[in-house]
């Protein structure tokens, strides 16, 4: 029971378990990090498990409760405390000077969100829109992530068609997509696409886009390489160059399109694929 990669596996867990407590405390930036560290170890579970060769059902059914947390749990989270900064960025300021504020300025991350829930659960809170289309309650569509992580999860667990590559987006690849949204909100420079990426109809449309591609039936390629021909691994290789120029020439903003460039390269694949096969 307590070997190293069911260890690996429990640490995972606990990575999730601490982004959520900081994308709580409105430490978006550590929630983030701790999503990566969970991927991390999700993946070094599986590489000592067949390294081992302690491989077996219970470490299975761990990895699976571990990854509802770290990239289903954590990633909803974490999307639901930036669209909570959201609808406090854009409330008038009188609802500043009711909490003693001078400015948006002096407003720290965990204030944002102690205001947030002041407002949600307030009885004198007008709960109005202060961005076209931001309700009070707009943040908890982040919640469609868990939601559908959780079927992913159960999915593929009894699916024998993804012994090899998967049948939906994976949740880690799901998980690390929406890291970049409060990255690129703390640490990139602003421009009128970083608004547009930002703004919350824009989230919104991705919480839910991503989601169902969770528990679609889009066949998306292992990113594991068993082989070190390039033959059988090309797509891996190309990925795995687009992501390396990706991250040096565009930073944080590498994150999604690798996302997306895996997606793409994975639906191109099997469409030409599926008129050879004809």
């Amino acid at each position: 029971m307590f070997n190293i990669p069911n260890i690996f596996t429990a640490s995972n867990l606990l990575s999730g378990c601490l982004s959520i407590i900081f994308a709580l405390c409105g430490k978006l930036d550590w929630a983030c990090y701790f999503i990566f560290l969970g991927a991390a170890f999700d993946f070094f579970d599986g590489f000592l498990a067949r390294l081992l060769k302690q491989q077996g059902e219970f470490g299975k059914q761990m990895d699976s409760l571990a990854d509802v947390v770290t990239f289903g749990v954590a990633p909803g989270i974490l999307i639901f405390s930036l669209l909570a900064f959201n609808f406090v960025s854009n409330l008038p300021y009188t609802v500043f000077d009711t909490y003693e504020l001078f400015s948006q300025v002096k407003v720290n991350h965990l204030e944002i969100m102690n205001i947030y829930f002041h407002e949600l659960f307030s009885p004198t809170s007008v709960h109005g829109m202060y961005e076209p289309g931001m309700s009070i309650y707009v943040p908890f569509i982040a919640l469609f992530i868990p939601f559908l992580s959780i079927f992913r999860l159960a999915k593929f667990n009894l699916d024998t068609r993804q012994t090899e590559n998967f049948i939906g987006l994976n949740t880690p690849s799901n998980a690390i997509f929406f890291t970049s949204f409060p990255l690129i909100y703390f640490f990139t420079e602003a421009s009128e696409f970083k608004s547009f990426y930002l703004q919350s109809s824009t989230i919104i449309v991705f919480v839910i886009g991503m989601s169902l591609l969770l528990v679609s039936e889009l066949p998306l390629f292992s990113l594991k390489i068993k082989k070190l021909d390039f033959k059988s691994n090309k797509l891996r290789y190309i990925t795995a160059v687009v992501a390396i120029l990706s991250i040096i020439f565009l930073k944080l903003w590498a994150i999604p399109l690798i996302i997306l460039f895996y997606i793409a390269i994975s639906t191109i694949d099997f469409i030409f694929a599926k008129k050879l096969n004809k």
